[in-house]
C-alpha cells in the first residue's frame, strides 16, 4: 500500500519544503563551524615566525645600469681616496 503525495498546494508539503530547507540551512552551517574550529586548531599548532630586525627586503638596493645593460651593485661603485696619483695622469706627467 502506498501513501499519495499531497497536492503541491497542500499545508503539508510547503512544511515538509520548509523543513528540508531549514535542515540544509543547518547542515550548511554546522560545516562551516566545523571547518572554522579546525583552521583554529592548525592556527593554534603552527609556531609564530619570528620578525627579524632587518629583513632582506629592506636592504639597500640602489643599484647602477652600465652601458651594456648590467645592473652593478652600490658596494662596487665605492671609490677610495688614495694618495698616490691617478695611473693615467701618472703616464701624462713629464
Amino acid at each position: 500500500m502506498t501513501i499519495p503525495l499531497p497536492p503541491p498546494s497542500s499545508p503539508r508539503m510547503e512544511f515538509s519544503e520548509e523543513f528540508f530547507a531549514d535542515h540544509e540551512r543547518a547542515v550548511r552551517r554546522m560545516i562551516r563551524l566545523r571547518d572554522a574550529k579546525k583552521a583554529a586548531a592548525i592556527k593554534q599548532q603552527k609556531p609564530p615566525v619570528p620578525i627579524g630586525i632587518k629583513s632582506p627586503s629592506r636592504k639597500n638596493k640602489k643599484r647602477i645600469i652600465d652601458a651594456d645593460g648590467f645592473q652593478i651593485p652600490a658596494k662596487h661603485l665605492i671609490v677610495k681616496n688614495d694618495n698616490r696619483c691617478p695611473p693615467l695622469l701618472c703616464l701624462l706627467l713629464p
